[in-house]
């Protein structure tokens, strides 16, 4: 029987032997001031002298060429001598076979098969090479003997290409999980040397044979060696490194019928496989850092996106694209990713902001244990509280979200009424943008902002104003243009601005401003910006719209006092409708959707637990409420368009008609102050409003003013019926997609 040793706890024992073993894994050097392109250089040393590892097989290549040309076949016979004999020098030759030399009767031929990876510029990244080893018996001996030899020899091929494998591939370019891998290799070739030097013992005893030897080498070394050379031969053909290292370990263990002892194999190769795999998801999901030397990680970090690109791009993807999963993830952490992704991701943006997270000290993460998937849910859960606690509390979030409701999307009307109160003193908005003072709308802002009944908001000095070089129906149709592939060029936005502006409505250039600082800017960035801007410009629109109207049927109240009969019965009539639908589309908007999907939003905030679904659910809104709007409807927003630029030409057009008329009612009523000073009777005013009344109807009468209400009337009533044939299916989308709880995100502004 084998000698005993004093066993130690290292690694799964070979062919029934309890000897011990001591971890032969190499000490890592700390590599974290090194570049993930430049690795340490290994002494030429190390690649020459034959005898500093296992692989002793490794020659000159001038030896190797004058081995290979060597005649084996007349070198040296055994045939002359006994049986016996035959047998004790053979099996003194296969024992050195066994560990990895050849011997005088028995040779070994490697062949090298070189694959070079190089870089697209040219320079080589890593040299693959597979070498093949043949071992051959080299003598005739007996047939019986022959055999048995020939049938054992395979395992010497197996262990040299062991050998081979674990003394190239611990080099630094390979990484640390594979040089992790390579040190169970050797930990586990080193309980195969202690096995063979048992079995020389009990040679040297006279208990073994060579079909002892063979029964030997079969009851536990030979599975051993033949699970390790398929490793080795899966990992070299895909040059795999760190998670698809791993996932080939794992692939090939759930391939091969194990029992007890092969399943302990192979949970020490992963667990010697997956530690420093392990510390970098430590020090990720710890400390949001990514310590990944040589490229194996399955998260990389973009260093080209900055947060600041979050203000000024539209296209913007810092949150998903400075952190994401670029390689092959290990098996062990495949449903479980996104999580990992997100936890490291929290805490770097808590490091980014200077905030001080809690870091927990826990145990090493290891494969064995099956602690692994606790601690990582642990980890996922403390970060996504702490940044729920951060944007709650320091940031104020829902704070700086009411505050961009109040301007924005009109939380409160006596915002927007003394800003229209200022404004129309000097007539602004009504002016060509291009003559518009940006000075006096800003201070009208800041009056207004200071004057209305929104409660001290704190963010009210990030509030400004600029003016478009484009109304909102060219700005939206420019944008779809240029958003076919779902990105947009900022400089090319602006130069088809350019190329396309025409003087416009000082209210239909009129746009607010808010400046966000980081981290808010993950939530407002340019995008989300620019959607509240088009919320704003939209909503302003049909705002400015109904103010105008209401000053014509203020400008019309002289006609209470004139005797004009049904003459103008269809002018109050349009007017009435068109108050009523502005009123009611205001109401539909401000209420039904935009209120409406803000509440749904702030409780979806409220319950959130991570800040992916805050993002989300911000995201939600702002699309639901573009698309209950119209906006996102382009024929729907082309009809709205067009009805209300008919009220603003409706409104301006009466205007000048009741201005003749009221002036002429004025002076009357100037003349009869006068009159009446001078004790004069009422007949002179009675004079007055009969002219003014007959003026009205024969006005009322002309053809030229009944085209226009015609055309008015007509415009109105059947672009009206056009929106109702387009938002019938919009509406019935709508409350089906707020049932499935995902409003508007199909039907974006930015397509």
């Amino acid at each position: 029987m084998l000698s005993t040793h004093s066993q130690q706890e290292a690694s799964p024992k070979l062919g029934g032997s309890t000897s011990s073993s001591t971890d032969m894994a190499s000490q890592q050097p700390n590599n974290n001031h090194l570049s993930s392109t430049l690795h340490p250089e290994e002494p030429e040393w190390l690649k020459t002298r034959q005898f500093l590892s296992h692989d002793f097989l490794k020659k000159h290549p001038d030896v190797v060429q004058q081995h290979n040309s060597t005649n084996f076949s007349n070198t040296n016979t055994l045939e002359n001598l006994p049986s016996k004999v035959q047998e004790y020098m053979i099996i003194e030759e296969l024992f050195n076979c066994l560990m990895g030399f050849e011997g005088k009767y028995i040779k070994c031929v490697s062949e090298h098969d070189h694959d070079q990876l190089m870089s697209e510029n040219g320079t080589l990244l890593m040299d693959k090479t597979i070498d093949s080893f043949k071992y051959s018996l080299n003598c005739v001996i007996d047939s019986s003997l022959t055999d048995l030899v020939n049938r054992i020899l395979p395992l010497c091929e197996k262990h040299a290409r062991v050998c081979n494998f674990f003394d190239k591939r611990a080099s630094y370019e390979n990484g640390v999980v594979c040089q992790a891998f390579c040190s169970a290799l050797r930990s586990l070739e080193k309980e195969y040397m202690m096995f063979i030097n048992q079995l020389d013992l009990l040679f040297k005893q006279d208990q073994v044979n060579l079909q002892k030897l063979y029964y030997h080498l079969q009851s536990g070394a030979w599975k051993t060696m033949d699970i390790l050379d398929r490793l080795i031969e899966e990992i070299t053909k895909e040059n795999a490194k760190g998670g698809s290292l791993i996932n080939i370990i794992q692939r090939i263990s759930k391939s091969i019928s194990t029992d007890d002892k092969t399943q302990k194999l192979f949970n020490f190769i992963l667990s010697k496989s997956c530690a420093p795999y392990f510390e970098m998801i430590e020090s990720w999901i710890f400390k949001g850092e990514i310590e990944d030397v040589f490229g194996e990680f399955f998260i990389e970090e973009n260093k080209q996106i900055v947060k600041e690109q979050l203000v000024r791009d539209f296209n913007s993807s810092y949150w998903e694209s400075k952190y994401s999963i670029t390689r092959e993830v290990p098996f062990f952490l495949s449903k479980i990713s996104d999580k990992v992704l997100a936890c490291g991701r929290y805490l770097s943006l808590l490091s980014e902001c200077g905030q001080k997270f809690e870091k927990k000290i826990v145990d090493k993460i290891n494969f064995v244990d099956g602690k692994a998937l606790s601690i990582l849910e642990e980890a996922y859960a403390s970060a996504c509280k702490q940044i729920i606690d951060y944007f709650f509390g320091k940031v104020k979030l829902l704070d700086r979200l009411h505050s961009l409701k109040h301007y924005f999307l009109f939380d409160h009307g006596d915002f927007f009424v003394h800003f229209m109160d200022t404004a129309e003193q000097e007539n602004e908005l009504a002016k060509k943008s291009t003559e518009v003072s940006l000075s006096k709308l800003q201070s009208s802002i800041d009056f207004a902002a200071r004057t209305c009944s929104i409660p001290n908001d704190e963010y009210r000095d990030a509030l400004s104003c600029s003016l478009k070089p484009l109304n909102l129906a060219s700005f939206l149709s420019i944008i779809k243009q240029l958003s076919s592939s779902n990105r947009l060029d900022a400089a090319l936005l602006e130069q088809q601005q350019l190329q396309e502006s025409a003087a416009i409505e000082g209210y239909e250039a009129f746009c607010l401003e808010y400046n966000v600082e980081w981290p808010m800017t993950l939530l407002i960035n340019r995008k989300n910006l620019t959607k509240y801007q088009i919320l704003f410009r939209h909503i302003f629109c049909f705002k400015y719209t109904e103010r105008c109207l209401c000053n014509t049927w203020s400008n019309h109240k002289f006609s209470k006092e004139l005797k004009l009969g049904k003459s103008f019965a269809s002018f109050y009539a349009l007017r009435h409708k068109m108050i009523h639908f502005i009123q009611h589309f205001l109401s539909y908007a401000l209420i039904e959707v935009v209120e409406k999907n803000y509440v749904e939003m702030e409780r979806k905030i409220k319950q959130a637990t991570t800040l992916d679904e805050v993002l989300k659910s911000h995201e939600q809104f702002l699309d639901s409420s573009l698309n209950g709007c119209l906006v996102s409807s382009t024929d729907a927003f082309k009809c709205l368009n067009k009805l209300l630029t008919c009220c603003n030409l409706f409104s301006k057009y009466m205007n000048q008609f009741s201005l003749a008329i009221s002036n002429n009612v004025a002076e009357g009523l100037a003349t009869e102050q006068v009159a009446l000073t001078n004790y004069q009777t009422f007949e002179h005013r009675r004079e007055r409003l009969a002219q003014s009344s007959e003026i009205a109807r024969n006005t009322a009468h002309d053809d030229t003013y009944h085209r226009s209400m015609n055309k008015f009337t007509q415009t109105f009533e059947s672009t009206l019926n056009q929106l109702k044939s387009h938002t019938s299916h919009i509406f019935t989308l709508s409350m089906s997609f707020e049932k499935e709880d995902t409003v508007g995100t199909s039907s974006s502004v930015f397509y």
